[in-house]
C-alpha cells in the first residue's frame, strides 16, 4: 500500500509526501522508503512529521493567559527523527517537518537539536490560538518566540485545523502570521551568513595550496566570527610584544 501511494504521489508530480512517525522504531517503513528513493530518479521530497513532545506528555488544552510548561523530553522526539534519517543513510531529499503542541521545549535544546536538520515545514494547529480582546486569533509569547526563530530559517508555516475564533475566516490566522513575520527583528550579519547551510560541516579550503575563484574570497570575507577573531588575536599578540607600561616609548 505505501508502495503505490508513493507511486501515484510521483505520477501527480507532487513537490513533497508528509510522512508522519509516531514512535521512535520505524524499520519497515524506512525500508519502503528507501526502496522508493532508489527506485529511480524522484524528485520528490520527503517531509518526516515529528512533533515537538511526546504525544503522551501534551497537553491537549491551551489555557489563555498561562505560560505553557517547558517540555522535558523534547529529545525523545528528536531521536525518532534521528533514528529515521539514519536508517535512510542521511538522505537530501528527507527533511523534518516539526509538529507543534501546546507544550514547548527549552530554548537551549531547541537550537542545537532541532533547528540545524533539514528543516523545511512546521505545522501550527489553529486550537493553539487564544483570542484577543477584539476576537482575533492570537498565540501567547512561547508559541511567538518559536515561531521567530522558525521564520528565520525560512521554515513554511502550515496552519491545520479549522476556525475556531468567533467565526473568524481561516484567513484571520493567515494575517496574524504575515503580522508576526513583518515585525520580526532584522537577521544579524552572522544568520545572513549562514542561512542556508545550518547543520552541514564545510570541507576545509586551502587558500594557498588550490587555486580559488573571486567568489569564494568573497564568501571567506564575509565571515563575521574569523575576522573578529583575527582582530583579538593580532591584538593580544601587541600587547605581548610592547608591555602597557611602555606603550607611549617603545615603538618597535
Amino acid at each position: 500500500a505505501l508502495r503505490q501511494e508513493l507511486d501515484f504521489g510521483t505520477y501527480l508530480g507532487l513537490a513533497a509526501h508528509l510522512v508522519p512517525l509516531r514512535g521512535s522504531h520505524n524499520p519497515n517503513l524506512a525500508q519502503g522508503l528507501s526502496a522508493h528513493l532508489h527506485s529511480g530518479h524522484h524528485a520528490t521530497q520527503f517531509w518526516v512529521q515529528v512533533p515537538l513532545v511526546p504525544p503522551e506528555d501534551s497537553r491537549d488544552d491551551v489555557i489563555a493567559n498561562e505560560a505553557p510548561p517547558t517540555g522535558g523530553d523534547e529529545e525523545n522526539t528528536w531521536e525518532w527523527w534521528h533514528n529515521f534519517r539514519t536508517l535512510l543513510d542521511y538522505n537530501k531529499q528527507v527533511a523534518l517537518a516539526l509538529e507543534i503542541g501546546p507544550d514547548l521545549p527549552s530554548p537551549r535544546p531547541w537550537r542545537a537539536g532541532w533547528a540545524n536538520y533539514s528543516l523545511r515545514a512546521a505545522f501550527l494547529p489553529t486550537r493553539l490560538f487564544l483570542t484577543n480582546k477584539k476576537g482575533f486569533p492570537v498565540l501567547g509569547r512561547g508559541h511567538q518566540r518559536l515561531l521567530g526563530q522558525l521564520l528565520k530559517l525560512d521554515v513554511q508555516i502550515v496552519v491545520q485545523g479549522s476556525p475556531r475564533h468567533g467565526g473568524r475566516p481561516l484567513a484571520a490566522y493567515l494575517q496574524y502570521l504575515e503580522h508576526l513575520g513583518q515585525h520580526r527583528p532584522p537577521p544579524s550579519a552572522y544568520e545572513l551568513y549562514a542561512r542556508g547551510y545550518e547543520g552541514y560541516l564545510q570541507s576545509p579550503l586551502q587558500p594557498l595550496m588550490d587555486n580559488l575563484e573571486s567568489q569564494t574570497y568573497e564568501v571567506f570575507e564575509k565571515d563575521p566570527i574569523k575576522y573578529c577573531q583575527y582582530q583579538q588575536a593580532i591584538f593580544k599578540c601587541l600587547q605581548d610584544r610592547v608591555p602597557e607600561a611602555e606603550g607611549e616609548t617603545n615603538v618597535q
